[in-house]
């Protein structure tokens, strides 16, 4: 698990507590080898993919095989990124759920995705792509930021009824 400096100066100590929870959710989740198994698992496919396509060309072997081979690799790269948005949207939730459960206190989780939203705007992040409509696509971002850390926050709070998450409220 790696925390980078700037996390300690933009946070609270019960956020980077928060974040801490968070990544060994990860580790407790065994997200990296399951990461490295799912990549694996692709993979294998792929390169037969690219060995079917460049066969043609003479294989890659040949230097003129190599701008489709890689233009291969970009379109399945395409094909599969909504499933690797899927695994990896799964993990990141199962992640902080587990921080939940450790920290008992979803206001520090609620101020830590805050603080990210505000973050990316201060890098210049346009979140939705707003930036040639005519509105102002920070405060944009940051209203599509807020309701996202609201409905997902909703969500953890609806999944929590009846089980043993104790808020710092409480």
């Amino acid at each position: 698990v790696v925390l980078w400096d700037t996390l300690f100066t933009h946070l609270r100590p019960r956020s980077v507590l928060f974040v801490t929870a968070h990544e060994l959710g990860h580790v407790r989740s065994r997200h990296i080898l399951k990461g490295l198994a799912w990549g694996a698992l692709v993979l294998v496919p792929e390169l037969l993919l690219v060995w079917f396509v460049t066969r043609r060309r003479a294989g890659l072997g040949q230097p003129a095989a190599v701008p489709l081979a890689l233009l291969t690799l970009a379109f399945v790269g395409i094909a599969i990124a909504p499933f690797e948005n899927a695994v990896s949207r799964r993990y990141e939730a199962e992640a902080d759920w587990r921080a939940l459960q450790a920290t008992h206190d979803p206001t520090s989780a609620d101020r830590v995705f805050r603080s990210f939203i505000a973050q990316d705007l201060e890098q210049g992040t346009d979140i939705i792509g707003m930036a040639d409509s005519g509105r102002d696509p920070k405060r944009s971002a940051c209203e599509c930021g807020a309701e996202f850390s609201h409905q997902f926050l909703e969500g953890v709070f609806l999944r929590a009824k009846g089980s043993t998450l104790v808020t710092a409220e409480t």
